[in-house]
């Protein structure tokens, strides 16, 4: 039912911000993270700037995080079977999630015991840029 009201909610206001995040989320949940990567960008592209949306827009860059470090695996999809990937795409995808973490942090995110847990980050955790990064969010408590 997410999926389906999100959706409902991107066709009835398409510059609305939050319906994009929503169905972002509601296909991650799902496995369609290609799907889910087009509508946080979406998301983001028409985020608003100003302090009540930083909470949800850190999110957005979070999850983000999560997409391409799944990628810097070799993962398409959360429960898919990690596949050959080529160094310099996986050096690639990991920079871009931790730009995205960096963006999370700079927004409000503060989550480390949850960063710490999610599976979806375990192709960054012997990146020398994770520790730092989770003790910027440990810093905040």
């Amino acid at each position: 039912h997410a999926r389906d009201d999100a959706e409902r909610a991107v066709a009835l206001e398409p510059e609305h911000w939050p319906g994009w995040a929503n169905l972002g989320v509601a296909l991650g949940m799902l496995g369609e993270l290609d799907g889910a990567e087009r509508a946080f960008y979406e998301a983001l592209r028409r985020k608003p700037d100003h302090v009540h949306t930083r909470r949800e827009a850190a999110a957005v860059q979070y999850n983000l995080g999560c997409r391409h470090a799944l990628r810097a695996a070799g993962r398409e999809g959360k429960t898919a079977a990690p596949r050959p990937i080529a160094a310099d795409v996986a050096a690639g995808e990991r920079d871009a999630a931790f730009g995205h973490l960096e963006r999370a942090a700079d927004l409000g995110w503060s989550d480390a015991d949850h960063s710490e847990r999610d599976a979806d980050l375990a192709s960054l955790r012997e990146d020398p840029r994770w520790a730092p990064w989770l003790g910027r969010l440990r810093g905040r408590k």
